[in-house]
């Protein structure tokens, strides 16, 4: 029987109006946009892929989706054929708009926010000094809105917990249940992956490591705060994963992650999509060990088995199309296919897939806490 996909993001656009410092994706040539999938090319993909799969969930990404003026167009179009469109934004388009997405077709609506208390923060973080007044009335006016029109859209705040919002975690929680939504956490946990900047991955460990127990007491809050009804998506299975790493975090010396970096950088070839355009790829040696379970023998790939319990199982359903209409498995591999010249159903059951599988599986990158290896049915 043919093993389905069962996560599905769709990133229509690179374009985005933030600077954020944990992502490069702003940085795409704005020339690109020409070379997008039209609004009839993506209700030609959602329509082979409700053929394919029938009623199945996804979720808009980017860039920043909203920047594409069809998107309630096609999200419309989405639920019309009996999909279930979601979307996450920063935000920063909808001021006049919270109406107008309410009312559309979409089940779901994420807004990413990094910080409540100090809006600095926020601000810092996604390179606008206008940012979290925008994105935060833009949440109340989301929340304020489904009330009103009794819609049943399900509103949650996405938050990455980073070097300088350790302290925002628990406040996130407390806005998003004062506003009656919910909140998603993805930690950045020093080893950079796709959505990692290249800068972060010393500063973050040494961070953490100064903080370790305060960020261990707010991650044992925010499972608390669980227990009382407050809607953290995360699972507790994923919340305990993020506090193991802090507390088994330590920051290497400057000599010594230099030396392992060189090595990894070696064996780790650079990540390049559709475009040619590369993406930063180092990882974090010091926690290879611990993501892989067992000695990296001599940092090599095709000498270091892995543990079957560890390797990373997305390629088995993750199915991730780009603005441009390359499919992938992880955003961090080459593509296995194009649904412009291809079936979905013919890309998913392809020898090209099989093959970035098998690479996945030998994997070594420290990306194992990402949100996309956590699904429904995590304890």
């Amino acid at each position: 029987m043919e093993k389905l996909p069962r996560y599905f993001a769709f990133a229509i656009t690179d374009r985005c109006q933030s600077h954020c410092a944990t992502c490069n994706g702003w940085q795409s040539p704005s020339e690109y946009k020409y070379e997008e999938l039209s609004t009839n090319d993506w209700k030609f993909v959602l329509s082979s892929m409700q053929q394919w799969l029938g009623t199945f969930d996804f979720i808009f990404t980017g860039g920043e989706p909203f920047l594409r003026e069809d998107l309630l167009e096609i999200a419309n179009y989405a639920a019309e054929i009996g999909l279930q469109p979601k979307v996450i934004t920063n935000g920063l388009a909808l001021k006049n708009k919270c109406e107008d997405v309410i009312k559309s077709g979409f089940t779901d609506i994420t807004i990413s926010l990094n910080a409540v208390k100090n809006p600095k923060i926020h601000n810092d973080s996604r390179g606008r000094k206008d940012a979290f007044k925008i994105t935060s009335d833009v949440i109340q006016n989301l929340s304020y809105l489904n009330r009103k029109y009794n819609a049943g859209k399900t509103i949650l705040i996405a938050a990455v917990i980073m070097p300088s919002n350790l302290t925002e975690m628990v406040p996130l929680a407390e806005f998003a249940h004062q506003n009656g939504i919910g909140i998603n956490y993805q930690l950045l946990d020093g080893g950079n992956s796709f959505f990692t900047a290249h800068n972060v991955q010393q500063e973050s460990l040494k961070m953490f490591d100064e903080m370790k127990q305060q960020t261990v007491d707010a991650i044992n809050k925010l499972i608390d705060l669980k227990s009382q009804g407050y809607l953290i998506y995360n699972s507790n299975k994923q919340l305990l994963a993020f506090k193991d790493l802090i507390v088994n975090s330590e920051t290497p010396d400057e000599s010594e992650l230099s030396f392992k970096t060189m090595i990894v950088e070696d064996i780790v070839p650079n990540i390049f999509d559709n475009k040619d355009r590369k993406v930063e790829d180092k990882i974090n040696p010091d926690l290879i060990k611990k993501v892989i379970n067992r000695p990296y023998a001599e940092l090599h790939p095709d000498k270091a088995a892995v543990e079957t319990e560890a390797s990373c199982q997305i390629g088995h359903y993750n199915f991730l199309i780009d603005p441009y209409g390359s499919v992938r498995v992880c955003f961090s591999f080459d593509p296995i296919g194009s649904l412009i010249t291809t079936l979905p159903q013919n890309i998913w059951n392809g020898m090209a897939a099989e093959r970035i599988r098998s690479k996945i599986a030998m994997c070594g990158k420290s990306c194992k806490l990402l949100n996309c290896n956590y699904h429904d049915g995590d304890n």
